[in-house]
């Protein structure tokens, strides 16, 4: 690294100065004594406060570091100032509660001192003129503040961070009672990992189910000591043999190909790598070379799929990456039969259409993430093969995605719009309020189906999935749209809590056995004062 000069400030807050450097990519913060409270409007000094704050943050950022947790340390240059990475703050402050306290206790009136069974988390609002009110990950998606995939990674580090600082604090006979944190954003677009615990015959495996779970390249460090034996995986034709090479001076060894390689790196080493490799991934990202679509080769008649057309197609082997097996596709097939085997690792299906019937496998993969019951009016991406039992031969799908029809997309689309619409506020036309607004038969549906096929109060399940589950169940036509306003508002009513995951929503059932009125439900009202043109 070159030698790094401070040159402007860029920002003064209540606890530090922020300054520029010669740089662009690293910023050095110094530490104030100034004390407040009560969002700035109370100001006193505490000598020596900013030296405590710097060491032991940095101490706290170096050993979070050494447990996989990355953050903006680089460097501390004095007992004052430390050298950062340059991040864009997102304007959350989270707060991880681990015994009921101070503003907690007080807002909902219990007691302190209580000890949760697990841990919980709050986001509020990183305004001082606002004092920093409380939000959930809806509103803050709604205001732009951060995008689902942030607010997933946030969580997810967040309760790490929760664990190692726990340990860390009572080795040393203090519990940890609440604490808050903040987060920026470097360049992102890839995933680096590194844990001591991983076995290396494991972790090519789980770096390919991550590239194709969070849709970009994957690295997993295996850690020994001060070295570690790393696995990737590539995503959207990232070329990962070539971004080694261009890194190779902080590896120890490397080798591969451009969609799968592995590496060694000594653990000092991980930090720049994470940087540099995320800069590679950002620009190629933004390149014309990044394709992350399915290729299909072409949609085929049922009539065409025969085993003799089949055959014909093993001419075209030995497949591999410069020849890969035909991706083909069909539409409108209705889901017969849906059974997960292999200890739930694999989906087997029955898919029919007009006269025609087949099997179908979709390997690594469950019902839950592949979005899709029985019932369901799917379309399917596959690759044929003949499958032989018993002597008879028959044609088998051999899935690579599969989704609803195009119908249900787009009107789960068109819900999907008009309900960010709703959330962010803005004023919806009678036709789009109504689309939204559901009657009381609707909220009988969604609660008698919870209540029948939650399993131990807890269900998750893909939001259009949902609906359509619960349509088939109660014999009435339920939109994705109206399905989500009435999670929303029995979890408003305190009847359910929701949390929204990368590919499902995760729904808790509250045992609390009141009743509700729901014509007083402020969501309920407002979107009947739109339906009626107010």
């Amino acid at each position: 690294m070159k030698e790094i000069k401070k040159t402007t400030q860029l920002y003064e807050g209540k606890a530090k100065k922020v300054y520029s450097t010669n740089d662009p990519n690293y910023v050095i913060v110094s530490y104030k004594d100034d004390a407040t409270a009560l969002d700035g409007l109370k100001k006193g000094t505490i000598t020596g406060k900013g030296v405590i704050n710097n060491k032991m943050s940095n101490y706290l950022c170096s050993i979070l570091e050494e447990k996989g947790i990355p953050t903006h340390f680089v460097e501390e240059l004095n007992d004052r100032e430390t050298l950062v990475k340059k991040v864009s703050i997102v304007p959350l402050e989270v707060i991880i509660r681990n015994i009921s306290a101070g503003s907690f206790a007080k807002r909902y009136g219990v007691a302190e001192g209580i000890v949760f069974d697990e841990p919980t988390i709050e986001f509020s609002y990183k305004n001082d003129q606002l004092h920093d009110p409380l939000l959930n990950a809806y509103h803050a998606r709604a205001l732009g503040l951060a995008t689902e995939t942030e607010i997933e990674t946030i969580k997810r580090y967040a309760f790490q961070i929760n664990e190692i600082l726990r340990e860390f604090f009572l080795e040393r006979k203090v519990k940890l009672v609440d604490f808050k944190m903040e987060y920026g954003r470097l360049a992102d677009g890839t995933i680096v990992l590194a844990d001591e615990s991983w076995h290396q015959g494991v972790v090519g495996i789980v770096a390919s189910r991550m590239a194709e779970e969070y849709s970009c390249p994957t690295f997993l460090i295996c850690l020994d000591g001060d070295k570690g034996k790393a696995s990737s995986r590539s995503y959207g034709g990232f070329n990962l043999f070539r971004s080694l090479e261009q890194l190779s001076g902080l590896l120890e060894s490397y080798g591969g190909h451009e969609l799968a390689a592995g590496f060694t790196i000594r653990r000092e080493s991980i930090a720049p790598f994470r940087e540099k490799m995320m800069a590679l991934c950002a620009s190629f990202r933004e390149s014309d070379a990044c394709s992350t679509a399915l290729a299909i080769d072409c949609e085929i008649p049922p009539e065409l799929l025969t085993i003799e057309n089949i055959q014909a197609l093993g001419d075209l082997e030995p497949c591999g990456a410069g020849c890969p097996r035909p991706v083909l596709c069909m539409r409108g097939l209705h889901v017969t039969e849906l059974a997960e085997v292999g200890g739930g690792k694999h989906l087997r299906l029955r898919l029919s259409k007009g006269t025609h019937t087949w099997g179908a496998i979709f390997f690594s993969t469950n019902a839950q993430r592949a979005a899709v019951a029985q019932g369901d009016v799917v379309d399917i991406a596959f690759t044929p093969q003949i499958n032989e039992y018993r002597s008879v031969r028959s044609v088998q799908l051999n899935l690579v995605d599969i989704r609803p029809d195009k119908a249900f997309r787009e009107a789960q689309g068109h819900d999907r719009a008009v309900y960010k619409k709703h959330l962010a506020g803005g004023a919806l036309s009678c036709d789009e309020a109504g689309c939204l607004l559901p009657t009381r038969q609707d909220f009988a549906a969604v609660w008698r189906y919870l209540a029948a096929f939650s399993q131990d109060g807890v269900l998750s399940e893909e939001l259009g999935c949902l609906s359509r589950k619960i349509s088939r169940c109660a014999k009435l036509p339920l939109s994705a749209g109206k399905t989500r306003i009435c999670l929303d508002v029995l979890a408003e009513q305190g009847l359910l809590q929701l949390e929204q995951r990368p590919k499902s929503l995760c729904i808790r059932l509250c045992a609390n056995g009141r009743k509700v009125d729901l014509e007083k439900s402020p969501i309920l009202i407002h979107l009947k004062k739109q339906k009626a043109g107010n």
